[in-house]
């Protein structure tokens, strides 16, 4: 007879994500509760790891970008092997995975704000392209780079046919034709393509590596989707809905009620957050809204 998931031990629970998801909420939330012990992580798996590695040691990238994954490659180590000595039985206890989805351009606000810094040089060199012999101020400089890159993101989406056939040259590593735009060769362009498009890959590539799972194999709840797989529980659920779904998880868990959670890491405060918000209102990112609502992490998730 199966035992009880508060008889099974202590909770080792992984918010693994992509990001600007309260993710530090939710940890602090979850480890202020007795038997809990939350982490969070952007990888899980051998192949993010090598990734990782191969952006830490690239030269071209950013000192800002450097310090930032190396700190997630060593965090994720340890808590990798933390999982690991669970399911191994070095360890008591029980492991859960949660996850989530947040609206596309919504997320890509919230991480450029947090990021801005990092990705000044590249604003500039988009803006010295664009604007040729203008004189244009710090702000000016990131709403033209942000628009640029944009509108470059739609050049290539555009001539893919749709938004699903580009995100599919991607999965397939099939990027030759993307590395011929002139971002590619500024430092920190190939890091703005790929973060502004993280919530639309992740599930199809990081999600599906880590946990054997695609996101047709989930079952629906009122407030979550949820599997289990490799000896964890893994949840999904929406950024937009964690009021109601992080209770109905703490109760699915055999958990004390969830205490209210905190803001941290919020992004409005920050520099140039009302110049990337402008930026991602203009026409350039109402395309990519439109080209990206037919995918399937738009369509899946009641984002189209």
């Amino acid at each position: 007879m199966d035992s009880s998931p508060a008889e099974q031990g202590p909770l080792v629970l992984v918010v693994f994500q992509f990001g600007k998801v309260a993710s530090t909420s939710i940890v602090a939330a979850f480890n202020a509760l007795d038997g809990v012990t939350a982490h969070q992580s952007h990888f899980l798996g051998d192949e993010p790891y090598r990734r990782t590695l191969e952006q830490v040691l690239d030269p071209s990238v950013s000192d800002y970008f450097f310090r930032h994954q190396l700190g997630q490659l060593t965090q994720n180590i340890t808590i990798s092997r933390s999982m690991a000595r669970i399911a191994g039985g070095y360890e008591p206890g029980r492991v859960a995975v949660l996850s989530l989805a947040r609206e596309h351009l919504d997320w890509a606000r919230s991480a450029l704000v947090q990021d801005a810094v990092g990705y000044l040089d590249l604003f500039d060199a988009i803006s010295a392209i664009d604007a040729p012999g203008e004189t244009l101020g710090p702000r000016a400089r990131v709403r033209t780079g942000i628009r640029g890159m944009l509108r470059r993101i739609d050049d290539l989406v555009t001539e893919c046919g749709s938004g699903e056939a580009f995100l599919d040259r991607i999965y397939r590593k099939d990027l030759a034709r993307f590395a011929q735009s002139d971002f590619w060769q500024i430092p920190s362009g190939t890091t703005f393509f790929f973060t502004f498009l993280r919530p639309l890959l992740w599930y199809q590539i990081d999600f599906r590596n880590a946990t054997n799972l695609d996101l047709g194999d989930l079952e629906q709840r009122p407030q979550f989707w949820t599997a289990t797989s490799d000896n964890r529980t893994h949840y999904v659920l929406r950024y937009e809905d964690i009021a109601d779904a992080l209770p109905a998880i703490a109760g699915d868990l055999a958990l004390a009620t969830m205490p209210v959670l905190t803001s941290r890491n919020v992004s409005a405060p920050k520099p140039f957050a009302d110049d990337i918000r402008e930026a991602l209102e203009g026409d350039e990112a109402m395309r990519l809204r439109e080209h990206f609502a037919q995918t399937q992490y738009s369509k899946f998730f009641g984002y189209a």
